[in-house]
């Protein structure tokens, strides 16, 4: 993969508590970073809920410098994750960003004896270099983050950790101020990977987990340590022994983690849970004939399992019994970290590999059974339990409920949530970004008329003069019953972003009648913060009213937007209760 050299700048304003980073973003890429019609610096403002501004004019080397502002260090970070989803292929392994660092902050950022930059590269996987000299007259520091682009976030946030509430006088500050600040906007989401701090070392000494991923919907996620030596015939010639697991296997990524400290390396298997068992089989293929070639016998292999925190009591049981219980049954040596990443705790694993298979799945529906209790209680938002077996295949979901979960159970459970008779034809507003209608039209209309057939709702894009109070954006009306108008809304966002990058920046605008905004932030904004938890993205009710409609509208990942938006149709026809 190329080099993208990205310069950045990081300044905070003491005057609005503000943290403030520049980007010089090279001049042949400015076009990735604004999108169509702007589009793409609009996902970075609303995903990171900083201020953005991409100079128009070009210095001297061509490259345009991006400001970013934001109020506190989680914002940045977030900020510079989202950035890099426009600079980077996502999960591009060889990235770096030059970055320049006051030089106030550079002492917090070592740490003493080096172990800031440490921390940030056993935690991140991310390599963090500072210059010893200064390059300018206003004290900066010149830096370069190298290493995966889903982790630079999470670099920048573990770098200025220990410098995040440390003030910066105006002269330290040098040029960078006059930027507007930003109140922390109570639904911002954070889209970067976020590693534990001070996990402990394990598996003979190996360094805090790296390279570990958010679970999201349809993933388990197992780590399956590897000899350093052998970690090549695992990945083979140019990595197509790697790359026919992923393809064989039916997993969704199937990755080897980089040199670190430790000896050992890591295949990261994330997929269904009878697609992550046919990974593991074929990687222990490939790493028991090396050890048979080296006269090297293979008798036992380390697993980690990503467990979710909340499910972690369940399998340790009370007073450790159910944690006992597995080890003695299962004749594996079994260890659940106390630390956690990505709201996950490893749960090591040592024994022969069909045993650990077979503990897995217990494991998962133990985590499975544990989870759908404390669903119980989000009822009242819609969520429906699935079968044991059909949830560990389609995966489990960091916030409450796996929303793969949500969304293949609305068509089986009642309409609780339904406004009047069932099949009673209701009407649902949506905004797509001007540039994108074309691809939801399709070739002389050929896309709209498959989603109309398709789902039997009634699917209206409307012309720009017909809704000019929704400058730059196309109104798109969904008429039919609650089923219809939901599928056709999601056939209608999964074309507008069909492209794989643009997928995992979604933007969701539904307007709704003002009546109706009061049912979906509830009593004390009670239904909004449900709604972002369950839905694991960012969603908010815009005060002010369009012709009397308000905008709800949120941006992440499809799957998650697919998510909010069905909650948003419960809560938006839910019954008003009843009057006391």
């Amino acid at each position: 993969a190329d080099n993208l050299l990205a310069f950045v700048v990081l300044r905070r304003n003491r005057t609005m508590e503000n943290f403030a980073l520049g980007v010089q973003v090279p001049g042949d890429h400015a076009g990735k970073v604004i999108g169509k019609a702007g589009v793409g610096i609009k996902q970075i403002r609303t995903m990171s809920s900083c201020d953005v501004r991409l100079h128009q004019d070009p210095d001297p080397s061509g490259a345009r410098r991006c400001d970013i502002s934001g109020p506190t260090v989680e914002h940045i970070a977030s900020a510079v994750h989202a950035l890099s989803l426009r600079l980077f292929a996502e999960g591009e392994q060889e990235c770096t960003m030059t970055l320049l660092f006051p030089a106030s902050y550079v002492g917090g950022m070592i740490g003493k004896g080096g172990e800031g930059l440490k921390r940030v590269r056993e935690s991140t996987g991310i390599k963090l270099q500072i210059e010893r000299t200064p390059p300018g007259s206003q004290g900066d520091r010149m830096g370069t983050i190298t290493g995966a682009q889903n982790q630079l976030g999470a670099a920048i946030r573990v770098a200025l950790t220990n410098v995040g509430s440390q003030s910066s006088s105006p002269q330290q500050m040098g040029g960078m101020g006059g930027m507007g600040g930003m109140a922390p906007p109570r639904g911002m989401q954070l889209y970067y990977s976020t590693p534990a701090m001070g996990m402990p070392r394990g598996l003979g000494g190996q360094a805090a987990l790296s390279q570990v991923r958010p679970v999201r919907q349809g993933e388990l996620q197992i780590h399956f340590v590897i000899p350093g030596r052998f970690i090549g015939a695992v990945i083979g010639k140019e990595g197509h022994q790697i790359k026919q697991v992923q393809a064989e296997s039916g997993c969704k990524s199937v990755s080897a983690t980089k040199r670190e400290d430790s000896a050992d390396r890591r295949v990261v298997i994330i997929g269904g849970y009878e697609e992550v068992a046919r990974a593991q089989r074929m990687v222990y293929g490939f790493y028991q004939q090396a050890a048979m070639q080296a006269s090297e016998e293979v008798s036992e292999v380390t697993i980690i399992l990503m467990v979710p925190h909340a499910a972690a009591g369940a399998i340790i049981g009370k007073e450790a019994a159910n944690l006992k219980r597995l080890r003695e049954q299962s004749g594996i040596k079994i260890k659940l970290e106390r630390d956690k990443i990505e709201d996950q705790r490893p749960c090591i694993m040592t024994g022969p590999l069909e045993n650990i298979i077979h503990l897995e799945k217990e494991l998962g529906e133990q985590v499975i059974e544990q989870m759908s209790q404390m669903n119980q209680g989000a009822a009242n938002s819609g969520m429906a339990k699935r079968g044991q077996e059909d949830m560990w295949n389609g995966g489990y979901q960091q916030q409450q409920q796996p929303i793969v979960d949500y969304l293949e159970s609305q068509a089986k459970r009642p309409r609780t949530f339904q406004a009047g008779p069932p099949g009673q034809e209701g009407v649902t507003k949506l905004l797509v970004p001007r540039n994108l209608a074309g691809a939801i039209i399709g070739k002389q209309g050929a896309t709209l008329k498959a989603i109309r057939e398709s789902v039997g709702c009634n699917v209206q894009v409307t012309k720009e003069e017909e809704a000019p109070q929704f400058r730059g954006e196309r109104l798109i009306i969904l008429k039919g019953d609650r089923m219809m108008r939901q599928q056709a809304l999601e056939r209608v966002l999964q074309a507008a972003y069909s492209n794989d990058q643009d997928a995992q920046a979604v933007t969701l605008k539904m307007m709704v009648p003002s009546r109706e905004a009061g049912g979906i932030i509830g009593k004390a904004g009670a239904n909004l913060k449900a709604l972002r938890e369950q839905s694991g993205v960012g969603v908010q009710v815009d005060r002010e009213a369009t012709y009397d409609e308000r905008c709800v509208h949120a941006t992440g990942p499809l799957q998650n937007i697919l998510a909010a938006a069905a909650l948003v149709l419960d809560y938006q026809e839910a019954p008003a209760p009843p009057k006391q």
